[in-house]
Parts: structure tokens; sequence; C-alpha cells
């Protein structure tokens, strides 16, 4: 099975999410790269205001890099796709105005070992410890030995930050005219 990397697209209603203390970003970004179920109660302390009214788009660029998107994208999924998914409803307004359509913030549960490393090319940087960590990927290569065949969307460990949708999931998303996302075949 091909995998592509999946993102946002940035358009004039991206989300400027608000209302937390930095130690409560931190911790919301470290829960949500985890690959484990998300307590809904925790999230609620984030006030999340989309920034222009406009086209509503089924994916949310915004300032957390975290997967906002649509109740249409959620049905797009279908139930093999969802098993490996928590979607958290995620309510959002209009600045000066009420509540828009029912949003959901997606947390993968696929959090997988299958880079390889040797193949790849990456940047590391270093921590004010000194302990050398992966800034970005600029090609990725997978072990696919080290993907389930019935894999649909994951997380890698080593740079939980990047999400990979298989093409199988890019066609249910474009059969359903999901809009507001990309992919990229070389990653």
């Amino acid at each position: 099975m091909k995998y592509l990397k999946f993102f946002p697209v940035y358009k004039n209603n991206a989300l400027s999410i608000k209302g937390y203390e930095k130690d409560q970003l931190g911790r919301a970004r470290y829960l949500m790269n985890k690959g484990t179920i998300v307590k809904d109660d925790y999230l609620s302390l984030f006030d999340l205001k989309i920034n222009q009214i406009g086209k509503e788009y089924d994916l949310l660029a915004n300032n957390m890099s975290w997967e906002i998107v649509s109740e249409r994208f959620v049905d797009a999924c279908g139930e093999d796709i969802k098993q490996n998914i928590q979607f958290i409803e995620f309510p959002i307004s209009a600045f000066y105005s009420q509540s828009i359509n029912r949003y959901y913030l997606v947390n993968v549960l696929n959090l997988l070992d299958c880079v390889d490393l040797s193949q790849s090319q990456v940047a590391w940087s270093e921590n004010d410890v000194g302990k050398k960590y992966i800034s970005n990927f600029y090609k990725t290569v997978f072990y696919m030995e080290k993907i389930p065949l019935d894999t649909h969307i994951f997380r890698i460990q080593i740079y939980p930050w990047g999400l990979f949708i298989s093409e199988h999931m890019q066609k249910r998303l474009r059969a359903a005219k999901i809009t507001g996302y990309g992919v990229k075949t070389d990653f």
C-alpha cells in the first residue's frame, strides 16, 4: 500500500486557538501526539475562534498544528478508518457570531515505529540539555513490513507531528469532495 503525507492547506479562515496557558499548550500538544485516547474535558479549556467568516473547509488550519475536521470529513472516513481515530467534538465560533458547523479534533491512535532512518533524509537539532532530536523530515522512507496492512492513517513515533494516510483514504476523501487539505507523494 502507498502512503501520502497529509497536511492542511492554509486558507483565510485559519483558526486562532486562544484561552490557554503556556503549560496547557505544551501538555495538549504532547497528548495529541501520544497515540492514546484523550479525555474530552481537558480540551474544553481551549477557546476556538475562526479568523474570518467565509467558506467553511473540512480541514481547518490552526496555530496548534492540530487536524480539526468537519462532520463531513468524519463521515467520509468510514468505519474501517474511524477505528484508528478518536474524534473529539470541538466547538468553534466565529468572531462576533454564534457557533459554526460541528467540528472535531482528530486524535490518531496509530503511532508506528516504521521509519528507515538510514534511507530517510532528516534535519537534527539539539535541545537545551544537548539531547539530539529530529526537527524535520525532508524524505521519509518506511519499513513497509512494520505497517499493518489495514492501516489507513498513522503518525510516526520518532516525529509524531507528521500525519500519513493511505491512497485508499485519499480516494474516500476525494469522492466526498473534502476540502482544506493537501497530500504529498514524495516526502
